[in-house]
């Protein structure tokens, strides 16, 4: 088995990944409209990725505090 392979999602890939129609954007919601939804869809990402990082640092920072009170 090489390296970088997981088991687990040699099981869940066909489930994810192949079974469902592609959607194409522009055909869905036209030039301006499929632009617009990448863009929401772009800033949705961002929004996650920085809520990711606060709650990290928020909980980093808390062990950091609850390691020096203890010291």
């Amino acid at each position: 088995m090489p390296p970088c392979s997981l088991p687990w999602w040699d099981n869940l890939a066909p489930l994810v990944a192949t079974r469902y129609d592609k959607v194409n954007l522009l055909q869905v919601f036209g030039p301006q409209g499929g632009l617009i939804v990448t863009y929401l869809l772009l800033a949705l990402a961002m929004l996650a990725v920085l809520w990711w990082e606060k709650r990290f640092f928020a909980r980093q920072a808390g062990a950091s505090q609850l390691a020096k009170e203890s010291a």
